[in-house]
């Protein structure tokens, strides 16, 4: 099961994790707290087989380091140490990452590391009483804390589809639909989520062969654009004016009838046998009912 994890934080945009990790959007990464009390070594291990890429953390800068502490660290009360990526075991005084990465960024508590005893080898989160924060430090690696794993957060969840060239994620959701019930039910699907917004070509050709062709659900497809407040003046549904169009010839032509004309915009196939192109329609469906592509922007 896959869940957009939301950030408490208002200035932080959520990575996609798998359920039970907690992402950080400025890092691409997720974060996972393993309460059982284990030395270094079994934490490195059992990081390593949660899923696949998932390692004991390694930390970068100032502000991912303050991200794992406020929304892992201070969730588990009670207990004072945890571990996380770095090890000097091969080289005194010289550490290093579990995952490889390069070490660019430290935060040690005072007269830390000391290796004292000549046997503190392994990094962890460290919350001294007297000072009432998590600082970095040395430890002996046989002792046994909880653990910080980390893994890459992923561009899109299940059942989306990603355009490798941007980034972007993309759903059909297939309920026969209202261009403004398409509307809301896109926006419900995920944090960010709302009815497509197709900016080029290649845009056009992915969704289209990638997801329409491929899915044959339906000849039509509500997208996010529109001329509802202003005739002719096509908008996105994020309020973007309309740059790039692939409108079928003779569209749009905002068709009238005697109840109304046509204001939101679909991909539209004419046969079965031939490509869908943009169709201006009735938003309210007294034409037909359709399903939605919705997208994720990266």
């Amino acid at each position: 099961m896959l869940l957009l994890m939301f950030l408490s934080l208002p200035s932080l945009i959520t990575a996609l994790c798998e359920d039970g990790w907690t992402g950080y959007q400025a890092s691409g990464s997720c974060y996972k707290v393993l309460p059982q009390q284990l030395t270094w070594e079994e934490a490195r291990n059992k990081c390593a087989g949660l899923a696949t890429n998932s390692r004991i953390a390694s930390i970068h800068n100032r502000d991912e380091n303050e991200f794992v502490i406020e929304n892992l660290l201070k969730d588990y009360n009670g207990y004072s140490g945890f571990w996380l990526g770095a090890t000097d075991i091969d080289n005194e005084g010289k550490w290093v990452w579990a995952d490889g990465s390069r070490v660019n960024y430290l935060d040690w508590h005072p007269n830390e590391p000391n290796n004292y005893n000549d046997d503190q080898d392994c990094a962890e989160w460290r919350k001294w009483p007297s000072d009432d924060f998590f600082k970095w430090n040395d430890a002996k690696c046989t002792e046994k804390n909880p653990a910080v794993c980390k893994m890459p957060a992923m561009s899109c969840g299940s059942g989306w589809t990603e355009d490798p060239r941007t980034g972007s994620c993309y759903k059909i959701l297939n309920q026969n639909l209202k261009w403004e019930d398409a509307r809301v039910g896109c926006e419900q699907l995920a944090r960010n989520s709302k009815l497509a917004i197709i900016s080029s070509l290649e845009e056009n050709n992915f969704v289209i062969q990638e997801l329409l062709m491929k899915t044959n659900l339906n000849d039509g497809y509500w997208m996010g654009a529109n001329d509802i407040q202003n005739e002719d003046t096509w908008v996105w549904v994020d309020g973007t004016e309309v740059q790039f169009t692939a409108w079928q010839v003779n569209e749009p032509n905002n068709f009238k009838d005697a109840i109304g004309d046509e204001d939101c915009a679909m991909w539209r196939r004419w046969s079965s046998t031939s490509s869908f192109q943009w169709n201006d329609a009735p938003c309210d469906g007294r034409y037909g009912y359709f399903p939605a592509v919705c997208q994720i922007s990266a």
